[in-house]
């Protein structure tokens, strides 16, 4: 409202302060950290994006609505930089959050994963987005945790409901797909939701029948996701 100059004036001196305060002072920050750095010059925009990490860190481990908070700015962040510097800065820290022990936070994370593979996709240089895919992939597709590969359809959900069809048939559908024998029902179940909002829009008759499959399983669950779109429930409930 009151525009980059007077921002700069009367704000980033407190603003600076509140970053090394108290976590009950440095979420009112976080709330506001995207609109704030709309009103900044690029320049200052820079030297925030030096601490974000520093930003990111809490007193307790145990405020998990903080580490929530920070993930959920994350994609509004990454619309005010460049490509690099969003796959230099920014990603580092929403891989990290995919991993964090509260659902919440990592479904949170999820969905700023989603945005970030979106804004990589677009460049002409794709190489940020192969690195990330191939990075998702092997840390989640492929993993032992049952935790992760369920966080791998979780990913793959977020990008289904923006819509993301060519990203997903591109880069994940083959271990999506992978996931449709898996032996715990929870991955299941959310390979199933995948499938479920995926099969219209696809010509990969494999998809169809994995998803007939699923509409088949031994898991009440299972089928149920693979029958219903889940728009009521979030996906934290699973876990």
């Amino acid at each position: 409202v009151i525009g980059p100059e007077q921002t700069e004036k009367d704000l980033i001196h407190p603003f600076n302060n509140f970053i090394y305060d108290i976590d009950s002072v440095k979420i009112g920050l976080l709330k506001n950290l995207s609109k704030f750095l709309q009103n900044v010059s690029p320049r200052y925009r820079q030297e925030l994006l030096q601490q974000m990490k520093e930003i990111q860190k809490c007193e307790d481990r145990k405020n998990w609505r903080y580490r929530q908070t920070f993930a959920s700015q994350l994609p509004h962040l990454s619309e005010l930089y460049t490509t690099k510097e969003v796959y230099d800065h920014i990603q580092p820290i929403v891989l990290n959050l995919t991993v964090d022990q509260v659902s919440q936070v990592r479904q949170a994370s999820f969905l700023a994963l989603s945005k970030l593979l979106q804004k990589f996709d677009k460049q002409s240089d794709k190489s940020y987005y192969e690195t990330t895919c191939e990075t998702i992939r092997s840390k989640f597709a492929c993993s032992n945790k049952c935790t992760y590969r369920q966080s791998y359809a979780l990913i793959c959900l977020e990008l289904l409901i923006d819509e993301q069809y060519e990203i997903i048939e591109n880069s994940f559908i083959n271990n999506l797909l992978e996931l449709v024998t898996d032996r715990t029902p929870n991955v299941r179940l959310w390979v199933g939701q995948c499938l479920l909002l995926l099969h219209k829009s696809t010509k990969n008759s494999a998809v169809e029948e994995n998803l007939s499959k699923l509409q088949s399983d031994s898991d009440i669950d299972v089928r149920h996701y693979s029958t219903h779109v889940n728009e009521a429930a979030s996906p934290i409930a699973c876990t």
